[in-house]
């Protein structure tokens, strides 16, 4: 008898959760001769994840054996759609350095979605992103870490990021490097000299720069055991 497939179609764009389907088919023997008694036929729902539908009910009816008649009952009980999530990313540093960007479905310890992004104001996207509830996660060398949630469904979800540049305790003037320009600069600024600094100048991380930030800048450079930031 050979072999085939039927693809069924909606009225909508899925099959819909909550809703029963019900499929009729006629299959006819075009070799003239007859199915036999013990004709199997195997029903599968082609491209689908089984955990997502479940057949209600089956009726089969062999007719002269020259005809096979079957109704099939289906019950989408998820139904999975896939969309982006996407916007603009701004974060400093080295432009050709690489940021990335996770998606961390909820409950799950693994990210689910990863994207790379380069540049220090440009765009991204990550693409056929199931629904649900994520947690979204951006980093990058040199900027703090960002993390939101994000509710994916039907459509695509916009969110623009906007990364804040990392801390770099003791490091006043923003060269990178902690040494006694740091030491100088600070001073200078506590004396009222007008001179630029950087908020690592919050050495023991208290939320104000004064003269205990001085002391342990002094400390550390004479021993880098001394912590800095908010733990010091």
């Amino acid at each position: 008898t050979g072999g085939g497939s039927v693809t069924l179609t909606t009225g909508e764009s899925v099959f819909e959760e909550g809703h029963i389907y019900e499929a009729a088919f006629v299959i006819r023997n075009r070799t003239g001769n007859i199915f036999p008694e013990d004709l199997d036929i195997t029903l599968t729902l082609g491209g689908a994840d089984p955990a997502d539908y479940a057949v209600t009910n089956v009726q089969f009816t062999n007719s002269y054996h020259e005809y096979v008649r079957f109704t099939v009952v289906f019950e989408p009980l998820t139904v999975k759609t896939f969309t982006t999530v996407g916007g603009r990313i701004t974060s400093y540093g080295d432009a050709d350095k690489p940021g990335s960007i996770t998606l961390t479905r909820k409950g799950s310890s693994e990210p689910s979605y990863m994207t790379v992004f380069y540049g220090n104001d440009t765009a991204y996207l990550i693409e056929d992103v199931a629904a649900g509830v994520y947690t979204l996660t951006a980093m990058k060398n040199g900027c703090e870490v960002y993390t939101a949630e994000v509710t994916v469904s039907g459509s695509p979800v916009t969110l623009d990021i906007a990364l804040e540049k990392a801390i770099y305790y003791g490091d006043v003037n923003g060269d990178g490097v902690i040494n006694g320009k740091d030491l100088i600069r600070l001073r200078k600024y506590l004396v009222g000299t007008d001179v630029e600094i950087t908020p690592g100048a919050d050495i023991n991380g208290d939320g104000s720069i004064n003269g205990k930030d001085l002391i342990r800048l002094r400390k550390y450079l004479v021993d880098e055991t001394v912590t800095l930031g908010p733990e010091s």
